[in-house]
């Protein structure tokens, strides 16, 4: 039996444990809503009532024991470990150095690892001492892992579930692919030593899930959200959590779950064993980090910079807005042998559409995002991992922590927000030692990113194209690019598109001329004229300027016609019922008239037409004055419309005092 297995021991002295005062007790009797309320003060448990429970499992082997110092350090600086933190312990080289169980390493060796990860050999020695951890490592680097295999042999120690105990390990990811991911792990490692473990996320039905916490689970991996929603149900409790992990925090705190973090932790017993783990350490992260971790070791693998995995190849182009799916398309040409491309979009309205038109296009693609239900998430990426639809599109849902094998190409058809992002988008490829290709599409409106880019290429050893060089720089983008970003503006603004766009003729002036340097400039002021101004929109019409006065002279003059016509109309049936009395009808009389005789024909005089009487002056200023009236009355808190109406009121009130009306 090895040395963490207690759990055999009687457990009965812990269940003679559940009357004192702490974390013991059923289900119904968790705290109350309020105290999950954000606006109060963490809640703060008294140490001496909670049961005390083991966290330090970690017996160094006599390999790692007989390591000098100097021996340690040269392993560090090979695999470009830094560490943090007093009484750090010394890395491991092997499996069989941390002394895990046998079924434990049964399952690595049945995963086909050959050694541990940099961040697996200097982390699984911190987190079985018990100490909280912070880890920073690349994406693919085997953090979960890291955290997982000591979570088993955390639970193996401690004392079996009792009915209504909650969980003992709790996992908060910030997406439900990865809370689904993590779960997958967790059953595989777990299963031998009969560990259950539940996933907790939204957009699912309840049901299942609250059975499986009903039944007793001793780790959950939940988001932050559904696991607040279950624990104001009362259908579970984390008194019994003394492991907790916060996966990718980074990303949690970017999506909002702050608040969600601070009410899940304020109801976890305080001298837990907490561990952070990130791809990048922001001051936002650093600073929750501080609140929620007591004399952590740290532990980051590479540099504490932000970088990409030197594994991957990654390729930049500057392109033009309009230019992107004809480029993903002779990309997709070129690139399409049957692996496995990622393509990431910005939006979620955009991920749509150029789905929509690659399958049109006869290209085997399906998106995910987060307005897609979970049923179709799930169906999605295990289509893409099976390989039946090779190419997936989708948000930054599928940055994080997603781990799907064979992923040879990752494009970025939207440069993400943050060069974090860029990191993890492009870490879906080339995990776990295996080679990956990045493509990105790079416009004038990224041009920001342009220095910090470079430099994450630079540390990676990777080429820089000439035109990225430029824009980081400071140089401006190809003229050609502005106008058609501006022709495009002003199109959403309304205006015709062909208003703002320069001939040929114009642009050859402009080019061959270097804008970024003042000198070349001024030097060619005295040669060459200055440059036209920039073309001005059109100044606005009377017809747009008084638009709102259209519908209601519309509708006054359909009215107006309107009744014209019913009276002419009343005034012809009232005569074509006198000429019916006045003449009379002859029944007796037969006239007969000759064959080769034509009746004379008729002379009809028609009446003159009548023309509609325009409404008079009086009539439209009555009106006028109705509407000045009515629009007094529209109370409004929106700016923009309070604006409007004042600018439609100070016309009406012109209009009336001029005793003038607009000629449409």
């Amino acid at each position: 039996m090895s040395r963490y297995d207690s759990r055999s021991g009687d457990p009965t002295s812990y269940r003679d444990r559940r009357s004192d005062s702490g974390f013991g007790g059923s289900v119904r009797s968790s705290s109350s809503k309020k105290d999950y309320d954000g606006g109060e003060s963490p809640k703060k448990f008294d140490l001496e009532g909670l049961s005390h429970f083991e966290k330090n499992f970690y017996v160094e082997s006599p390999t790692v024991a007989a390591m000098s110092e100097r021996d340690v350090e040269e392993y560090r600086l090979r695999r470009e470990i830094t560490v943090e933190g007093r009484d750090v312990p010394k890395p491991i080289k092997d499996f069989g150095d941390i002394g895990f169980p046998d079924y434990v390493l049964e399952e690595i060796s049945k995963a086909g690892f050959v050694e541990p990860t940099p961040i697996q050999a200097q982390g699984w020695p911190m987190a079985l001492k018990g100490r909280d951890l912070i880890g920073i490592a690349e994406t693919g680097s085997g953090k979960t892992l890291a955290y997982l295999l000591p979570a088993i042999v955390h639970v193996n120690a401690q004392p079996i579930l009792s009915p209504g105990d909650g969980p003992i390990v709790l996992v908060l990811a910030p997406t439900r692919e990865l809370a689904v991911q993590i779960q997958q792990e967790a059953t595989k490692f777990g299963a031998s030593s009969k560990i259950k473990s539940t996933c907790i996320y939204g957009g699912v039905p309840k049901g299942p899930q609250v059975r499986d916490l009903q039944k007793g689970v001793e780790i959950v991996i939940a988001t932050p959200g559904r696991l607040i929603d279950m624990m104001e149900s009362h259908h579970t409790n984390l008194r019994r959590v003394t492991y907790l992990v916060l996966d990718e925090a980074d990303r949690m705190l970017d999506m909002g779950f702050d608040p969600q973090i601070r009410k899940i932790v304020s109801q976890i017993r305080p001298d837990r064993q907490t561990l952070y783990w990130s791809a990048t350490w922001p001051k936002e992260v650093e600073q929750l980090s501080r609140q929620f971790l007591y004399n952590p070791y740290k532990v980051i693998i590479g540099s504490q910079d932000l970088k990409a995995n030197h594994a991957i190849r990654q390729h930049v182009d500057i392109v033009s807005e309009n230019q992107k799916y004809n480029k993903l398309v002779k990309l997709l040409e070129d690139i399409m042998d049957g692996s496995r491309i990622l393509i990431f979009m910005d939006t979620k309205k955009g991920c749509d559409q150029i789905t929509r038109q690659l399958r049109m296009d006869g290209w085997p693609a399906l998106s995910i995002h987060g307005d897609k239900s979970q049923a179709e998430r799930d169906w999605v990426l295990s289509e893409f991992k099976a390989g039946k639809s090779p190419i997936m599109t989708a948000t930054d849902v599928a940055a994080r922590g997603l781990d799907v094998k064979d992923v040879k190409y990752v494009i970025n058809y939207d440069f993400p927000g943050s060069l974090e992002d860029y990191v993890h988008r492009i870490g879906r490829t080339g995990r776990a030692g295996a080679k990956g290709t990045a493509y990105t599409f790079f416009t004038a409106a990224n041009a920001r990113f342009a220095k910090d880019l470079i430099n994450i290429l630079e540390e990676a050893g990777q080429k820089i194209s000439p035109e990225l060089a430029s824009m980081g720089r400071g140089a401006p983008p190809p003229l050609s690019e502005v106008l058609v970003e501006a022709a495009r503006g002003a199109k959403s603004y309304g205006y015709c598109e062909e208003e703002f766009r320069i001939k040929p003729t114009q642009l050859k002036q402009f080019q061959g001329k270097d804008f970024s340097s003042p000198s070349s400039s001024s030097s060619s002021m005295g040669t060459h004229p200055p440059p036209p101004p920039p073309p001005q929109p059109p100044k606005e019409s009377f017809a747009r300027r008084y638009k709102f006065l259209w519908p209601l002279l519309l509708t006054v003059n359909l009215a107006v016609g309107a009744y014209i016509f019913m009276r002419t109309k009343k005034k012809d049936t009232d005569v074509e019922l006198v000429d019916e009395v006045a003449t009379p009808v002859e029944t007796t009389a037969t006239v007969t008239v000759p064959l080769d005789k034509s009746l004379p024909t008729p002379i009809v005089k028609e009446p003159p037409p009548k023309l509609r009487q325009p409404i008079s002056e009086n009539q439209q200023l009555e009106l006028f004055k109705w509407i000045l009236e009515e629009k007094r009355k529209i109370k409004t808190n929106d700016p923009e419309e309070r604006k409007r109406i004042d600018e439609e009121k100070a016309l009406l009130k012109q209009f009336i005092r001029t005793k003038s009306v607009p000629s449409i």
